[in-house]
């Protein structure tokens, strides 16, 4: 498929090319990207989703999307890469270099028991401040203070993050091990 007629086709809404295009083709591209910035997105697919409305809404002031901006110039995998990197330099922090301890901790590679509670008790609430605030992400660092510090019930936690309630208890779990693996990190200092 060339690139013009990507561009016809994503540009007409033709389902197939958007799924091929974006959800195979750029994965790799997409997959790369969501795991070096700390996106808010809870998934790759989430990330892809929110590129795609990126590149394909239409702006408020030329009524024209950014898709429709491209001139074939270079590739259309290329011009995505270049939109999504400086979207998310943009938007998002980097994923600093870590030593590899530190690389286990992270939240897409930690290991950590899922039996792990939060015990808050013996926690000065400026010290799990604190340590929310060592979250790479935004919206776990969002869901530990809303359930934890302000004890807020699980159903109005996800109404806030206008998530589902099953997303929401998939998302705790990644969340509170985040969080775990922070805590840890912190204590050995």
């Amino acid at each position: 498929m060339s690139d013009r007629y990507l561009v016809r086709e994503l540009l007409a809404g033709n389902e197939d090319v958007t799924k091929t295009f974006f959800y195979h083709q750029c994965y790799p591209l997409f997959k790369s990207i969501y795991d070096h910035y700390c996106t808010d997105c809870t998934s790759c697919i989430e990330f892809i989703n929110e590129m795609y409305v990126y590149i394909m809404a239409k702006s408020k002031t030329t009524g024209k999307s950014k898709l429709e901006g491209f001139n074939f110039e270079s590739s259309l995998f290329y011009w995505v890469k270049v939109v999504c990197v400086n979207y998310c330099y943009a938007k998002f922090s980097k994923v600093s270099k870590r030593n590899d301890f530190q690389s286990e901790m992270l939240d897409r590679k930690c290991q950590a028991s899922s039996s792990y509670n939060i015990d808050l008790s013996q926690l000065a609430r400026n010290d799990i401040e604190a340590i929310i605030s060592m979250m790479p992400n935004r919206r776990y660092q969002k869901l530990i203070k809303m359930k934890y510090l302000d004890e807020m019930e699980p159903e109005e936690v996800a109404d806030e993050l206008s998530v589902s309630i099953d997303n929401y208890y998939n998302m705790h779990l990644r969340a509170r091990k985040q969080f775990l693996a922070y805590y840890k990190l912190e204590g050995k200092r």
